[in-house]
């Protein structure tokens, strides 16, 4: 459910440094359980969040 740009392979890891050290924090619009993954495509599609939506599994089982 997101678009991929063609990058140097240092953006990625620089990213998640940036984030580890606190110097970027990325926004959070919503988390759904699989099981509500119709929910969360919906939501995606509708366009008025801002932010991330993220699909969580639950590898517990």
């Amino acid at each position: 459910m997101t678009g991929a740009t063609i990058l140097p392979t240092h953006i990625f890891p620089d990213l998640v440094g940036y984030i580890d050290q606190g110097e970027i924090k990325p926004i959070l619009a919503a988390q759904y359980p699989l099981e509500q993954l119709h929910t969360a495509q919906q939501a995606f599609i509708d366009k008025q969040h801002v932010g991330n939506i993220v699909v969580t599994m639950d590898t517990a089982a």
